[in-house]
């Protein structure tokens, strides 16, 4: 199964410096355009794909709308591809944020700690831990590979945070990463079934598959006028 992750064009909330989680912001007119440039990027190198999903968030969901021009195909709205719940944060000003909610000091690492990526769950700002989101990732993943043959092309279209889980996921490492992901900047992968089952169970020694990485945050595209 070839499995490409695409973050959303600029949004709204990214242009006015807002912490997102599921608050439900447009494309900016940058995010449009940039959404544009990607599916002509997808055209030139005539990718053909046979499944689509985004996130339902409108930022998400409209860059998956102008990429299925290409293909005229349907757009599946897939939950599990939504950003991190941000609870108390979500559409809160990064700058302000702990004048705002002076609680937010004790969990965060650092000023650029955008996720919380030390927050226990059952916090009481109600964020999403790494940890459910990586649960999260790989329940959806799962059912990726239980719906889909190994010759089947999926886009999906999804958020900054919760891709940095997929990523991990897909390439099997325990290890939480830290990846900034630019708007609408691409993950490729090709992925064996058999190395996901062998990956569950941890049996690699009588599973030897090769996956590959086609691109890995790649937005060339956005350099070209």
């Amino acid at each position: 199964m070839r499995i490409i992750f695409v973050r959303h064009g600029e949004s709204e909330g990214n242009l006015q410096g807002k912490i997102q989680g599921r608050e439900d912001y447009c494309l900016s007119p940058s995010g449009v355009r940039q959404a544009k440039k990607l599916k002509n990027y997808f055209s030139n190198q005539k990718l053909v794909i046979s499944h689509l999903y985004s996130s339902p968030l409108k930022r998400a969901f409209e860059t998956a709308k102008i990429l299925s021009e290409l293909w005229e195909i349907e757009i599946k709205a897939e939950p599990g591809l939504q950003e991190y719940d941000m609870g108390r944060l979500s559409g809160a000003d990064k700058e302000t944020l702990e004048e705002k909610i002076p609680e937010t000091k004790k969990y965060r690492v650092e000023p650029a700690d955008e996720y919380f990526d030390r927050i226990q769950s059952k916090n009481l700002l109600g964020v999403e831990s790494a940890f459910e989101a990586r649960e999260r990732a790989t329940r959806t993943l799962d059912a990726f590979f239980q719906k889909h043959d190994d010759d089947n092309v999926i886009l999906c279209v999804s958020h900054g945070g919760i891709m940095q889980r997929f990523v991990e996921i897909v390439l099997g490492t325990n290890r939480m990463w830290k990846i900034e992901i630019r708007n609408t900047a691409i993950f490729d992968f090709d992925l064996q079934s058999q190395s996901h089952k062998a990956m569950e169970s941890g049996n690699f020694r009588d599973n030897i598959i090769v996956n590959k990485i086609n691109s890995f945050n790649d937005d060339v595209h956005l350099m070209k006028s």
